[in-house]
C-alpha cells in the first residue's frame, strides 16, 4: 500500500485576476466602518458577491438601466462600489466629495490585456459605461 501527503491549502480567491479579489480587501473596509452603505449602480453580481462577505447589517442600494442613485441621508459611512466614471462626477456636481477608498492593483497578464482591449473595443462601438464590467473598486462619498 502506498501513503500519500496532501497538502491543505486554504484561499478565499484563487486566481489574482479575478474580480472578486478585490473584494477582500473592500469587504474589510465596509466592515470596519460605522453604520455603512454600499450604493452600486448596475454590478449585481459584484453587489452579490459582497454582501456574502460583509456583516449583517451592511445596507446595499442596488440601481439598474443607468437611473442615477440617490444618496440617503442617516448613514455614517456612504460607499461606492465599481462607479462609472459618470457617476463619479454626477455625485460630485450634486456637492458631495467623493474620494477613492481602496485602489485596485492590477496585475499585467494575457487575460487582463484581454480584458482591457475588451473594454477599448465595447467603448469604441459605443456601449454605455455600465455595461463595460469594471474592476472592483471602492469611493468613499462624503459632504
Amino acid at each position: 500500500e502506498g501513503l500519500s501527503s496532501a497538502l491543505d491549502t486554504r484561499a478565499q480567491v484563487w486566481y489574482v485576476n479575478s474580480r472578486d479579489g478585490p473584494l477582500l480587501p473592500i469587504s474589510k473596509l465596509v466592515n470596519e466602518a460605522t453604520n455603512p452603505l454600499v450604493i452600486s449602480q448596475g454590478n449585481v453580481d459584484l453587489v452579490m458577491d459582497l454582501s456574502n462577505l460583509v456583516r449583517p447589517g451592511v445596507d446595499f442600494e442596488l440601481t439598474l438601466g443607468g437611473v442615477v442613485p440617490k444618496i440617503p441621508g442617516g448613514y455614517k459611512n456612504t460607499f461606492l462600489l465599481a462607479p462609472t466614471p459618470s457617476l463619479l462626477k454626477d455625485i460630485s456636481r450634486r456637492g458631495f466629495r467623493v474620494t477613492q477608498a481602496y485602489v485596485p492593483t492590477i496585475t499585467r497578464t494575457p487575460l487582463s490585456e484581454f480584458r482591457m482591449k475588451l473594454r477599448a473595443d465595447q467603448r469604441a462601438v459605443g456601449l454605455p459605461e455600465a455595461q463595460l464590467g469594471d474592476t472592483a473598486s471602492l469611493w468613499r462619498v462624503s459632504r
